[in-house]
């Protein structure tokens, strides 16, 4: 979804179903291949799972169903005959709630899986497969040997668009986690972009090698989202954190604190992906969006808060992994 909020609202309207169907298409198809390939990981993770369903009646319309109920399921037990449906693990209940249904379960920690690429690179994943599959078919019938060039634009483009499951170094509401992965380049004070209060300010680049997939440093509500149109220049620059397109979110942490993260985008990523809303609420280390090739995080705290960094200019850092400080 563009963060760009200049589409009128019925053709907005349009876009938020049609996102919705798919993304509840992906989340059914990513757990009938998980209980079918990889019932052990599933069996690790419903271990770790904590918590109760709160609203079976909608729950069930999408969340996963056992398709050997009839006949006893051995990964589910007892649980599935009362509820019969829930979330697998840490990723379904991201999923579950981005579909609008609050879920009660969470999970103290979960089995590190490597998804192939994240739901917003798939449309660009698929077109250069296709793309690259017809000019290798074509080259084919004329240079044989040269056909296998044309795998390795399809292979960067997947692993540019990786989604590796993150889980926190430390966990607690006074943590805050890096909101992407990258280099830290910057550690200072400035103004916040919504606000406008004095705050701490910690600047993640990402070059073309890292994730891209932004999470939230910590648990609470979104209160405010800002998108602001600017200039594309290389996101390594300091002038590119003010001057380029960025998209702004404002988190009301469970900590008490209210801390700001932005999205920048940078000379080669001009698209900024944010599916976080106003009101709607994100755990530590849940996505929310992602920026697409090179680009830069920020993340701001208010300068009333007793805060302390434990990141140093230079250090690489895991988007939902690495702790980049913690209120005192």
């Amino acid at each position: 979804m563009n963060s760009n909020p200049g589409s009128n609202p019925i053709e907005r309207v349009r876009q938020e179903r049609i996102a919705g169907l798919v993304l509840q298409t992906w989340s059914k198809a990513r757990r009938f291949w998980l209980v079918r390939a990889r019932p052990g990981y599933v069996r690790k993770n419903l271990a770790l799972r904590v918590g109760q369903c709160r609203r079976c009646d909608r729950c069930c319309s999408i969340a996963f169903r056992c398709y050997n109920y009839n006949g006893g399921c051995s990964i589910h037990g007892a649980h599935y005959r009362q509820c019969k449906a829930f979330p697998i693990d840490r990723r379904d209940t991201e999923l579950i709630r981005k579909l609008g249904v609050e879920c009660g379960y969470s999970f103290r920690t979960g089995v590190p899986q490597f998804s192939p690429v994240s739901l917003h690179g798939l449309p660009i994943v698929v077109a250069c497969l296709g793309a690259c599959g017809l000019a290798a078919a074509i080259t084919a019938a004329f240079i044989s040997w040269w056909a296998f060039l044309f795998a390795l634009p399809v292979a960067f483009v997947v692993y540019f668009f990786r989604d590796p499951e993150r889980f926190p170094d430390q966990i607690g509401t006074e943590v805050l986690l890096a909101p992407a992965d990258g280099k830290v380049v910057s550690v200072g004070q400035g103004s916040m972009p919504i606000s406008g209060k004095p705050a701490y300010v910690i600047d993640i680049f990402l070059s073309i090698f890292n994730v891209h997939v932004n999470r939230s440093p910590v648990a609470g509500q979104v209160l405010a989202k800002k998108y602001k149109a600017g200039r594309f220049l290389n996101a390594i620059k300091s002038s590119a954190a003010e001057e380029n397109e960025s998209n702004t979110l404002a988190i009301g942490s469970d900590y008490g604190p209210r801390i700001e993260v932005t999205q920048v985008s940078g000379a080669i990523a001009r698209r900024i992906v944010c599916t976080a809303d106003e009101g709607e609420r994100l755990e530590a280390g849940e996505r929310f969006g992602m920026i697409r090739f090179g680009s830069r995080t920020r993340l701001f705290i208010p300068l009333d808060v007793p805060f302390e960094a434990t990141v140093q200019i230079g250090q690489k850092v895991k988007g939902g992994s690495t702790v980049l400080g913690r209120f005192l």
